[in-house]
This record gives C-alpha cells, sequence and structure tokens, in this order.
C-alpha cells in the first residue's frame, strides 16, 4: 500500500497541474486572450487549492472513524458526478459576461467552481488525506509521511514538462478533457482503496497518543512566511527573465520547475538540504540585488550568463526557505493538516502578492526585490541575531544599500564618460560585502532589502543615455515611453512598439516595422493599386499609432487595441493618430471579441499586429480566428499579419493554416537590405481573391506560397482553437 499511496499522489498532483492549463487554455477564445484571462483561472485555482487543504485539515481529524473514510470517498464519487465535462462548458461565456474585466472575472470564476473546480479541489486533498493515512498505520514508512509531499511535487513537476511534449502536441483540448476525466476516476478509485485498505492502528493504540501541544504562533506565522517567499520568488523570477530580459515562449516553465523541484529535493527520504546552500543564503540575496539593479538600468548581461544566475538564485532561496519548512514540519501527524493548510495559505499570499499587488502598486518589476526581502524577514523571524550590534549599524547599511542602488545612475548621469562596467562591477562588489557582512543577520539584511525596494520607482528614470517621458505598469505588462537622440520610443517590456520623430517636420513619418520601404508601410502607402479603390481599414493592436497616418481623406479606420492604457499613451506622448487624414474609432478588448460586433463585409484591409513582447497570442492564428477576419473582409480584402518574432518561426504556421481555411498566402520580409528608419520585419498577406494575389505579387513583391511554398509547412498541423503547439514552431 505504501507504493500505491507514492502512485496515488503522484498522478493526483500530475492531474492537478495539468487541468489549470486545460482550462485557461479553452477559456482564451471565448473570454479573450489576455493576460487577465491567465491571472483570474490561475487565482480561482489557488482559492480551490486553499479550500481542498481546508477539507483535508478538518477530515484528516476525522480518518482514524469509518464514517470519516467513508465521507471523504463520498465527496470524492459525488464531485464525478459532474462528469461528463465538455470542452463548450469552458469556452463559452455564461450570463454573468460583459465587456468590463471585472464581470469577466467573476463569470470565469463561476465557470470554473461549475465545471472542474470540485474535483480540482477534491485532488489537492489527495497528498494530505494519504500522508496522514500513512502515519496512522502500522506500516513501517509511518514515520515518513513528508516523502509523500516530494512525490507530490515530483508528479506536478512530471505534468507540467510532460503537457507542452507530450499532451499539446498529440491530443486535442477536448480529448485532453476527457483524458482528465478519466484519470480523476482512476485517483478516486484509487483513493477509495487506500482509505479501506490503510488502516489506522487500533483504537486503544491511538488512545495513548498524549494531546499535542498548542502551535505557537510565531511558528505558524513562519510557515506561512516561508512558503509566501518561496511563492513570491518564483513568480517574481518569471515575471523578470520573461518580462524584462527574454520573451522566450514557455520560459515560464524553467522558474515553475525549479520552484517544485526544490520541494521534492527538501522533502524526500533522505531529503537534500546542505549546509552550504543554506551558508550561502546571503550571497544569494546579494546576487539577486544586482541582477535586479542592472535589468532595472537596462544594462543587460548576455542573455546565456543573466538566465542562469536568475534560476540558481531562485533555487538557493527556494531550497533554504522550503527547506526550513521542511525542517520544522510537526513531527505529530494529527498537525498534518493545519500545516499544509498554513503552506498553502502562505503560497497563495506570495502569489498575490506577485501576480496581482504588485502590477496595481509599482511601475516597475518591484515583486522581486520584495521577493528577496520577504525571503530575509522568514529566515529572521523567531530567530535571535548571534552578533550584538550598535544602535547605528543597521540605519547605517540600510543607507549604504541605498547608496549603491542610486550611487551608479547618479554618477554616470554627472560623469558620462566613466565606463559602465567598472561602476557596475563596483556595485556588485559592494553589495556582495555587504550581505557577507550580514550572513548572520537575516533580520537586518531584510531592513537593507527594504531600501533597494524603496529606490525601485526612481530607477527607470536614471537610466543613461534616456529621457523618460511616462512609465506605467498594468496586468498587461510594463509600457514606457522614453526619448532617445531624435526620436521618442514605445517599449512594452523588452519589445520595440513604436519610435516617431521629434522634430514636427518629420514627425508623421512611421517608423520602424511600419516605414514605408516595409511590406506594411508600402502596401498601406498605396492601397488603392492593391485592392482597386480605398476601403474602411482596421487595425489590431495600436502601439504608437504609426499605421494610422497612410489612411486615405475620410476613410475609415477602426482600431482595436487590448489595453485600455495605450489609447491614452498613443495619444498623450505620440502624435500619429491627430495627424491622420482618416475618420479614427478606437474599441479596446481582445480583437477577436469586438470584432464579432462590426459588420460584414466591412474592411478592405485587416492589419493584425497584436504581439507582445515578440509573442503573438496563439488564438489570433487559429482556423477559427481566420473565420472571423473573413467575415469582417471584403471578397477582394486582405489580410496582414506581423509575424516577426525572436523565438518563433511563425510563417509555416500561417501559410498551413491560412491554405487549410482557404485563403491565398503570401510572404513579404525586409530582412537583408533594411532603411535606417525601419526595422527588419516579417510580415504575411492572406486574401481569397486570386486577382487581389496577382496584384500584390506583381506591384508589391510579394511571394505566392503556392509557388514557392514554405518548406516547414509540410509538418506544421493547421492551429485551431482546439489545437496548438508553440515548442513546435520554436526556432
Amino acid at each position: 500500500m505504501h507504493l500505491v499511496c507514492h502512485g496515488l499522489v503522484f498522478l493526483a498532483a500530475a492531474l492537478l497541474f495539468q487541468v489549470e492549463l486545460i482550462a485557461a487554455k479553452a477559456m482564451l477564445p471565448g473570454f479573450g486572450g489576455s493576460s487577465l484571462v491567465w491571472a483570474a483561472a490561475m487565482l480561482v485555482f489557488q482559492v480551490l487549492l486553499l479550500g481542498g487543504y481546508a477539507w483535508a485539515a478538518w477530515i484528516g481529524g476525522r480518518l482514524a472513524r469509518p464514517s470519516g473514510r467513508l465521507l471523504h470517498g463520498a465527496l470524492l464519487l459525488a464531485m464525478a458526478g459532474m462528469f461528463p465535462l465538455h470542452l463548450e462548458a469552458l469556452s463559452t461565456p455564461g450570463q454573468v459576461f460583459t465587456a468590463w474585466a471585472e464581470a469577466a472575472w467573476a463569470d470565469i470564476a463561476c465557470m470554473l467552481a461549475l465545471t472542474v473546480g470540485p474535483a480540482f479541489a477534491m485532488l489537492a486533498t489527495v497528498s494530505v488525506v494519504c500522508q496522514r493515512l500513512l502515519a496512522m498505520s502500522s506500516l513501517p514508512q509511518a514515520g515518513r509521511p513528508y516523502a509523500l509531499y516530494a512525490t507530490s511535487n515530483l508528479g506536478s513537476f512530471a505534468g507540467l514538462l510532460s503537457y507542452p511534449v507530450a499532451v499539446e502536441p498529440f491530443l486535442d483540448l477536448d480529448v485532453q478533457l476527457e483524458a482528465w476525466q478519466a484519470g480523476y476516476l482512476l485517483v478516486a478509485a484509487l483513493q477509495i482503496l487506500v482509505l479501506w485498505r490503510l488502516r489506522p492502528v487500533p483504537r486503544e493504540t491511538a488512545a495513548a497518543l498524549p494531546d499535542p501541544a498548542p502551535l505557537p504562533r510565531v511558528e505558524q506565522g513562519r510557515w506561512v512566511l516561508l512558503a509566501a517567499a518561496g511563492s513570491a520568488m518564483f513568480i517574481a523570477t518569471t515575471n523578470v527573465v520573461t518580462m524584462d530580459l527574454a520573451s522566450i515562449p514557455l520560459l515560464w516553465i524553467v522558474p515553475l520547475s525549479l520552484y517544485l523541484l526544490s520541494f521534492v529535493l527538501v522533502f524526500k527520504h533522505p531529503p537534500w538540504q546542505p549546509d552550504w546552500v543554506r551558508s550561502r543564503f546571503a550571497l544569494a540575496l546579494a546576487v539577486g540585488s544586482l541582477l535586479f539593479l542592472l535589468a532595472s538600468l537596462s544594462y543587460h548581461l548576455p542573455v546565456q550568463a543573466a538566465l542562469p544566475a536568475y534560476w540558481l538564485t531562485l533555487l538557493a532561496v527556494c531550497l533554504v526557505c522550503h527547506g526550513e519548512l521542511a525542517r520544522t514540519a510537526p513531527k505529530d501527524p494529527r498537525r498534518l493538516g493545519r500545516y499544509y493548510l498554513l503552506m498553502s495559505l502562505g503560497g497563495a499570499s506570495g502569489s498575490l502578492l506577485a501576480s496581482f499587488l504588485a502590477p496595481l502598486v509599482a511601475t516597475s518589476l518591484a515583486e522581486y526585490p520584495a521577493a528577496l526581502c520577504l525571503a530575509a524577514a522568514a529566515m529572521s523571524m523567531g530567530r535571535r541575531e548571534t552578533r550584538r550590534r550598535t544602535w547605528w549599524e543597521r540605519p547605517l547599511r540600510m543607507l549604504g544599500m541605498l547608496a549603491l542602488v542610486l550611487g551608479w545612475p547618479v554618477t554616470l548621469t554627472l560623469w558620462p564618460g566613466l565606463p559602465t562596467n567598472l561602476l557596475a562591477g563596483l556595485a556588485g562588489l559592494g553589495m556582495a560585502v555587504l550581505f557577507f557582512r550580514l550572513e548572520t543577520q537575516p533580520r537586518t539584511a531584510a531592513y537593507v532589502l527594504v531600501m533597494l525596494l524603496a529606490a525601485t520607482q526612481w530607477l527607470p528614470g536614471l537610466v543613461p543615455g534616456r529621457t523618460l517621458q511616462s512609465i506605467h505598469r498594468n496586468f498587461y505588462g510594463i509600457t514606457s515611453v522614453y526619448d532617445s537622440g531624435p526620436r521618442r520610443h514605445l517599449k512594452h517590456g523588452t519589445t520595440l512598439h513604436g519610435s516617431q520623430y521629434l522634430d514636427p517636420a518629420r514627425a508623421g513619418e512611421a517608423l520602424t516595422y511600419y516605414h514605408v520601404s516595409t511590406p506594411s508601410g508600402a502596401l498601406l502607402s498605396r492601397q488603392e493599386e492593391a485592392l482597386d479603390g480605398v476601403h474602411p481599414l482596421a487595425l489590431v493592436g495600436l502601439g504608437t499609432g504609426s499605421l494610422a497616418v497612410y489612411a486615405r481623406p475620410g476613410q475609415a479606420v477602426d482600431i482595436f487595441e487590448l489595453d485600455p492604457h495605450n489609447g491614452h499613451v498613443a495619444r498623450t506622448w505620440f502624435s500619429f493618430l491627430d495627424r491622420s487624414r482618416g475618420e479614427l474609432t478606437m474599441t479596446f478588448g481582445d480583437a477577436r471579441l469586438t470584432l464579432r460586433r462590426a459588420p460584414a463585409w466591412r474592411y478592405g484591409i485587416l492589419v493584425v499586429d497584436a504581439f507582445n513582447s515578440d509573442s503573438i497570442p496563439v488564438h489570433l492564428l487559429t482556423l477559427e480566428a481566420l473565420g472571423e477576419y473573413g467575415r469582417v473582409l471584403r471578397k477582394d480584402g486582405v489580410l496582414l499579419l506581423h509575424v516577426s518574432n525572436k523565438y518563433l518561426e511563425l510563417p509555416p504556421v500561417v501559410q498551413a493554416t491560412g491554405q487549410a481555411a482557404g485563403w491565398l498566402v503570401l510572404e513579404n520580409a525586409s530582412v537583408h537590405t533594411v532603411h535606417p528608419d525601419a526595422e527588419a520585419c516579417v510580415w504575411m498577406a492572406l486574401t481569397r481573391d486570386p486577382a487581389t494575389a496577382a496584384r500584390l505579387v506583381a506591384r508589391f513583391g510579394w511571394r505566392d506560397l503556392r509557388s514557392m511554398p514554405l518548406r516547414a509547412a509540410e509538418s506544421i498541423r493547421p492551429w485551431t482553437d482546439r489545437f496548438s503547439h508553440v515548442l513546435g514552431v520554436l526556432r
């Protein structure tokens, strides 16, 4: 039965993880492909996980009685009573949904609560219940129940890695959901078997155990804080490396894997908690602080060096915090339920801090130094510092940290000729010395990190060589507007979204990917030649509003933008929209949702330029999306897709999907001879009219992929709302 327990918790954890990915992916087309959908889904799952642990804590004290085991088994089967679930139940917004994000959140919560949510909550109880049953049994492994928690995290790890490799490429979403339901039924059957076969020790033996002493509140608070620190550190690292370092698709898998791996290492039997990792906690804080400082000042290390540094820092902090959780875990099995409930509460709190609170109150990635500070505070809680210090030492070290953080950019501003590398090295050396001195003083280290956190609001404005005009953060990311040389630039994370000359005489020229020398600029500047006339124009993705300058006098231009704040940025800091001669209307929301309200056959050209940090939302490239674009385009209209991407080879996907939908697919790239005011870019055009395709080839130099198909497209399966495989198109 011991091996059955390990297999059961492994399977339950894998299913727990994969249903989050399945459900969130299924909801994207119906609710729009914004980060709000993922954020709302993850928050609901965190609440359900907490509810599952709460039930496990309550039922754990009753598992010694047959009635308790019967009640838990019956509830497992009752949740299966909601099956079979169909994909439409997760992909069709209900009655609560409106255009307002708050209502969408409520609708997502209701949808999950009425579909996979109850079964998800019961899967969350499996590990805790099995540990409690094992600890009460007469098996030789009864004294090591926490090894099952290591197995549970290993199952989560396996579920995470197997999804993009073994599930997503081969199974449509509806099949994935069916397989998940079958997996739940198997877990329920195995859990009932364990409840029946893994009997507790005789009642008289259990009665001989003394009542457990009350848990100190400090210890309970420390469990919450340690779990919150690890969770916040994982999410903060993910945000930094994906939003500010490299927007590589699926890069978020690595931090999450390291987070789960740390649990596996410290809770397995025997645990892996070497002293040399714990003794380098201060070094991890120093490295993390320096990495954050470098990123905040736009001084980026090579990605090959920065990514391992971030990952090792994350692993070190998680090993220390989670190792402390494992070391202080209660020995009495009657404390298991409360222990895991408090851990879950801490994990949810850390997630809430990094995913929701930080975007609301900060304009930078402040969650990263906040997570470091939280980790130092958690390690200091309930401990006395081993060295006595005078009253002025702590304030002096806090001021020293502030001097290190602000001194470097201020020095470069006053003396721009100084070598940047030297100053960066001196700042790093100073932080290493400072934290080395605080190796046995985690509480003082926490105070010192507060100064780094306080300085985060000033750092973006101190980047040498640029003048910051505006910076804003919301759930879609960080948007910054800054002047550099003769131009003003708009960046979203690390991705340039447009530029404009500051000189009024040249401010009307579209630049970067939209310059008149690029495929999009050339087509829109001579659109009459492509379509034999001027027709309404639709732009999905606003950016700086560059493409609006190509509008003809009186031409209707409908702009569809996901982030409402981008409308304010384009109007306030750039003048392309004001200089446009067309009649502009702007609609905010996901493109697929808002285009459904547009009249049929309205547009001559529909431009989709909705990339976010080099990642075009998948649901905008599916067969269903092409069908919705085709409804609003004229019969001879052109669908123009911007597919420039550092990490994804998207043209084969567009060719395979477009041809499967009956479109003629063309490609035009500006990558070899690029105008100084332009950027290298790749565009694709889709049309259903052979005459339009012929004009694009003859007059604009587009390549018809019927005569020169992309070789990679032969192995690409068309993407749909039920199937997409990002890993398969990585460069």
